[in-house]
């Protein structure tokens, strides 16, 4: 009896050890290239995402800019005539409400319409005096309250294309966070534009009033990206995410477009899939195993209960001190099965 015991336990263990010896290095193979696969697909999704966003955004700005050169040129606005430029202009800002306001300067720096509060300080403006110079400009965002605007500035020219002053649109910088959320992301992915100092200019997903008074850590995360963008890093929040960012054309404004890690859909898929192979294969080597103890002792055993423990196992549904016990269980159940034959 004790022989037969004994070969019931070496049945048991040498089942448990084998199809453990499969089932956890094919679970760890398998999981491991698709989780590069996925993290791979994720990180270009993102990059896709990022691209569109900042070429909306680009493309929307140089729909502005032509805008206001059309306006520039406008025979009301070439007359330099206050009442005929304050008719024409009052006419645009209550068509176009994303302009908050204009002002028209002449080559003699004086204003023929509009208001500045400083025009003194205006004027030693960077992007002021390239528009004097004859260049189409922006401002750096400028921030007034809990909202963000920019300055766009353009020369205006009359027939003879001869500069004779300046024309420049304040723009609220609001719309462009309808343009933002009009492109569809998923519940842990955020867009946002940060000015050159890390300061949010769109607003946040998650926190209210980030315009203006929230910002992130602009300097290291784009030396986490640049080091290798398949590595996680810390956001605003605290959470790890994946993230590339966009340097848009205006203000040395950047786009981030970020993921949170614990939050990717296919990673529950993958490990779905990795599971089913690796049931699969255990499956296979318990069958394999009971037509070899079959034939060699002509002992045979419940594959059921065995298929039960390590898939309970697997699941975390035991413990190892739990999974010891039930094979300790298993090995009584043999024995007594044994005896009674």
């Amino acid at each position: 009896m004790k022989k037969v015991n004994s070969v019931h336990t070496i049945n048991t263990i040498a089942l448990m050890l084998v199809s453990l010896i499969i089932m956890i290095p094919s679970y760890i193979t398998i999981y491991s290239v698709n989780f590069k696969n996925n993290n791979r697909s994720l990180l270009d999704n993102l990059y896709v995402l990022g691209k569109r966003q900042k070429n909306s955004i680009s493309e929307a700005l140089e729909d502005i800019k032509y805008e206001i050169k059309l306006y520039s040129s406008m025979e009301e606005v070439v007359s330099l005539d206050k009442t005929r430029i304050s008719d024409r202009l009052s006419f645009i800002r209550a068509y176009k409400d994303r302009y908050t306001s204009v002002l028209v300067l002449d080559n003699n720096k004086k204003i023929i319409y509009g208001f500045s509060e400083n025009l003194e300080a205006l004027l030693e403006k960077s992007y002021i005096k390239e528009a004097f110079a004859g260049q189409l400009t922006t401002s750096e965002a400028i921030n007034i309250g809990d909202s963000y605007y920019i300055d766009i500035a353009c020369p205006i020219k009359n027939k003879s294309n001869k500069q004779i002053g300046i024309i420049s649109f304040r723009l609220l910088l609001s719309k462009l966070n309808d343009m933002m959320k009009n492109m569809r992301v998923d519940e842990g992915t955020e867009c946002y534009v940060v000015d050159k100092e890390g300061k949010f200019i769109t607003e946040s997903k998650f926190i209210p009033d980030a315009v203006g008074n929230k910002a992130v850590d602009l300097k290291n995360i784009k030396l986490s990206i640049d080091y290798s963008n398949s590595n996680t890093y810390k956001n605003y929040m605290g959470k790890d995410v994946y993230g590339c960012y966009f340097l848009l054309d205006i203000g040395q404004w950047t786009l981030l477009v970020e993921k949170t890690a614990d939050l990717s859909e296919e990673s529950g898929r993958v490990t779905k899939i990795a599971g089913q192979i690796s049931a699969l294969l255990q499956i296979i080597a318990i069958a394999l195993l009971q037509t070899f103890f079959k034939k060699k002792f002509n002992i045979s055993f419940n594959t059921n209960e065995v298929s039960d423990i390590l898939n309970q196992y697997r699941n975390g549904k035991l413990e190892i001190n739990e999974f010891v016990q039930e094979i300790d269980k298993l090995n009584s159940n043999n024995s007594k099965r044994e005896a009674e034959e």
